[in-house]
Order: C-alpha cells, then structure tokens, then sequence
C-alpha cells in the first residue's frame, strides 16, 4: 500500500509539472504566432491570447475580459463570422475557426480555441475587384476577361454587343469564333506575353484593334482584352477615293480637293497618333500601308494635272505661283507617303550573306557629302567579324538613318561619330557601336524615340528610327539605346550571326 500511495503522489506530481511545461509552450506559441488566436474557458474567460490580438483590437488587459465583451456574432458554426470590437470601438470585420482542448481525465471540454481572419483586407479587395468590374462595364470599348481554364469570366455590354452573343461567360475563344480562332488570334502568345500588346482582328464584317494584358482578377492566369471599333477609320479610306475620282472629273475642283485631301491627311495623322500613344499597336505598319497606297495615287494625279496647268499660258503670275505651292505641299505629302510606305514595308525581302562592315562604309560613303558639309569626323574601330544574313539595301538604310539622327543632333564645333563593330563569341552574336557627342535627350524622349511619329525635331515625319527598329527586328536583331541630355547618344545593335537564331 505504501509503495501504490507513492507511486500515486509521484505520478500526480509529475503530471502535473508535464501541465506546467504544456502550459508555457502553450503560452509561448501563443505569443511568437503571427496569427490572431484566441483561447478561453468554459465560462468565457479570455485565458490565452496571442500578440497579434493586442496588435488586432489595442487592449492590454484582455484576459480580464470575456469573450461576448469584445466579439459580436454574426452566424453560427465551426467557421462563423462576426464583428470584435477594439480599446478603440472600432467594429472590425472577422472570421472565426473554431477548436476545442478535450481533458481526457475529466471527459469534458475545458477550453475553446479561435484563431481568427481580419476580413478588412478580403472586403477590401472584394470592393476593389467589384469597382474594377464597374469601371470595366462603363467604358465605352468592349472589354472580356478570361483564362485558359474558365474561359470567359467577365465581359461588359459592349463586348456582348460586339461578339452578338449574350450568354457569353463562360465560352472559350472557339465559342467566339468558331474553328478560325488559331488564325484571327495567337492565343499562345496571348498567355506567353507579360507585357501590353495589341493586333487588327477582323469579324461580324467590323474592324477591331485589341489589346491583350494580363490582369489579376483573382487567383489564376487571367488576361484582358480591350477591344476599340475602328471600322470608321477604313471608312475614310474609301471616302478618300471618292474624292480622287471627282478629282479627274474636274479640273476647276483641284484647289478645293488639295485643300480637303490636305485636312483628310491631317486628320488620318492624328487618328494614327492617338491609337499608337494609346495602344502601342503593334500593327500600325498595315493600316498606314493601305493608306499610303490610297493617298498615293490621287497625289500623282493632282502633281500631273498641275504640271499640265502650268503649261498654260492664261494663268496670271499670281495664280502660277499658287499651283507651284500647292505643287511644293503635294511633293512634301509624297515624301511623307515614302516614309510610310517604308516603315509599313512587310518582311521577306530576299536575304542572303552580308558583310557588315561592307554596309557600314558604303552608308558612309553614300553621305559623304553631308558629313564634310556638316564638319563630322567619322571615327572607326571595325573588327573582323562574321558574316549575317541580312538584306544589304535595308542595312544601308539602318545606317543611312543613324547617321542622318546623329548630325540632326550635334551643333557643337567638333562633331564626331564613333563607329565600332565586335563579334561576341559566347552569345553567337555580332555587335555594332555607334556613338555621337550630340545634345543627347533625357529619359522620357529615350522611351519613346522608337514609337512611329513621335519626333522632337521642328520638321521630319517621326518615322526614321521606327524604320531602324522594324528592319533590325525583321533581322532578328535587337538595339538598344543609351543617352543623356549634353552626354551624346549610344546606340548598341546585335545581330546573330549565320546559322544562328
């Protein structure tokens, strides 16, 4: 009997220490946790609480309270929401997962445990994502969201509008346009791309741009596309025709047609403007293409039919002299037109090896003239490097505009231009430097200098570096570009070399 008594004492007291120890790791959980728990009694005294509840509601003296002092329910359940109340009396937004601590010797519940979910943030993204899908639903553009796995999970008025379909959540892209979707739409690049893009798509016998952007409208891989209606703008292009062919008709309507076609070339300039700063879009080339080829043809004719006018001898002075302006502003629109016609130039021109310091002289040698005019000192460091394959016409041209860029942009007494070319051995890729010490141009005109029409000069169409762009990336090239204002500019193109991709 007296080695059970002992034996009894012994266990009771060591139980009770195993308590003690609980409880301090207990407690000490409780205070290192990063999460709002909350424990208390069978008669709702706040026994435990961790520091991110005094972070939470601001009281310090919570375990004098009870649980209904600071909590309000709002449901019922094992997961149930409510309202705590802070030190403050600010009503804060919760969710509540709920557990029991269970003594095995009593059989009864001795404690409850909550940890518990701030729901202000939830709420708020909740708000932000529903005032988006606001937003969204105002805009006159049609606008959809969707994903690889949802389809379609938002779309607003206009957008069911364009598309002819109402019960559109839900569909995917072959839902949308039947079995031609792969043609009208790349949607692997779609989800490849990270960044804005836009694209021409044609359908319901309209004319879109769309731009694709991803878009976090909740846990997964959304994208948005915005959809801007530009059927009026091929509209014009058919106006503009009309009013060629009353051009040939009547001789006596040349001024008043040059006027019109003049404020038409105005305005289709503007339209481009504002769909290329808004947009960025990425197929601008074919619309100015079509353009171009349209405005070219009536210039011919007006250029013609003034040529034959000044052949006349029952003109005064006055009105030779008035046809000869409306021939100078003709020949200027042409020049314009050849700058469109050559940004908008579609690849696959023949290609064959090309030697690029071989281009690089005969650019130099082909502005001489301009260069020894201007007082520039061409200095080169041309390494032996391999051949590319390029289109020697186009290369020239690259360079021809560099060049022309760099003397544009120098009015110091010693002008110089720094040419260098290098073969990167590890990267397969050759290297051309070309360098100036002109006024140079800060950050926001850097950005932009590649976007075609953007110029900072008083007369140019804005297209010479696009055209350097688009023909280096036809070549599978890069250029990159390094300035600042009173430091020159940096121009660094790449190329792979044959055989290389």
């Amino acid at each position: 009997l007296i080695f059970a008594f002992w034996g009894a004492v012994y266990f009771f007291v060591e139980r009770r220490k195993d308590e003690e120890k609980e409880k301090r790791l207990i407690e000490k959980i409780l205070l290192s946790s990063r999460t709002p728990i909350l424990v208390f009694d069978r008669e709702k005294n706040i026994i435990y609480a961790s520091k991110e509840i005094d972070n939470l509601l601001g009281y310090e003296d919570i375990k004098s309270k009870l649980i209904e002092d600071i909590y309000v329910k709002e449901e019922e359940g094992e997961e149930e929401e409510g309202v705590m109340i802070s030190k403050k009396g600010e009503r804060i937004p919760v969710r509540i997962k709920k557990s029991r601590i269970f003594d095995e010797l009593k059989k009864e519940i001795v404690a409850v445990v909550w940890v518990i979910e701030d729901l202000r943030k939830t709420q708020r993204i909740t708000f932000e994502k529903e005032r988006f899908k606001t937003v969204l639903t105002q805009m006159g553009e049609g606008v959809i969201v969707f994903s690889k796995e949802e389809g379609i999970v938002f779309a607003n008025e206009k957008a069911k509008e364009f598309f002819g379909i109402d019960d559109i959540l839900g569909k995917n892209r072959y839902g949308l346009f039947g079995e031609k979707a792969d043609k009208m739409i790349d949607f692997d690049e779609v989800y490849e791309r990270e960044e804005v893009f836009s694209q021409i798509v044609e359908f319901n016998n309209r004319v879109f741009i769309v731009t694709f952007s991803p878009v976090d409208f909740g846990e997964g891989d959304y994208r948005m596309a915005v959809m801007r209606d530009v059927t009026e703008f091929f509209k014009m292009r058919k106006e503009l025709e009309e009013k060629v062919e009353e051009l040939k008709k009547q001789r006596g309507a040349i001024l008043n047609l040059a006027e019109d076609l003049k404020e038409k070339n105005e305005e289709l300039l503007r339209m481009q403007e504002i769909l290329i700063n808004q947009e960025k879009l990425a197929s601008i080339g074919e619309l100015a293409a079509g353009v171009a080829h349209e405005l070219n043809n009536p210039l011919t004719t007006i250029l013609t039919m003034i040529d034959l006018l000044l052949l006349e001898e029952n003109f005064t002075e006055e009105e030779k002299n008035s046809l000869k302006s409306i021939k100078d502003e003709a020949l200027r629109m042409r020049g314009i037109i050849q700058d469109l016609l050559t940004f908008a130039r579609k690849k696959g021109e023949s290609k064959h090896d090309v030697k690029l310091n071989e281009i690089i002289n005969k650019a130099e040698i082909l502005l001489k003239t301009r260069l020894k005019h201007e007082g520039v000192d061409v200095i080169k460091d041309l390494s032996d490097i391999p051949v590319i394959i390029g289109n020697s016409d186009r290369l020239i041209q690259v360079f021809i505009n560099l060049f022309n860029n760099s003397i544009d942009a120098m009015d110091k007494m010693e002008k110089r231009i720094f040419i260098k070319t290098e073969f990167d051995k590890e990267k397969r890729k050759v290297r051309v430097i070309f360098e100036d010490n002109g006024c140079g141009m800060d950050d926001e005109t850097r950005k932009r200098i590649f976007d075609p029409f953007f110029t900072t000069k008083k007369s140019g169409t804005g297209l010479g570096l696009s055209i350097v762009y688009g023909i280096i990336k036809d070549h599978s090239g890069n250029i990159f570009v390094e300035s600042k204002i009173g430091g020159g500019t940096r121009f660094k193109i790449e190329f792979p070399v044959r055989g290389e991709k």
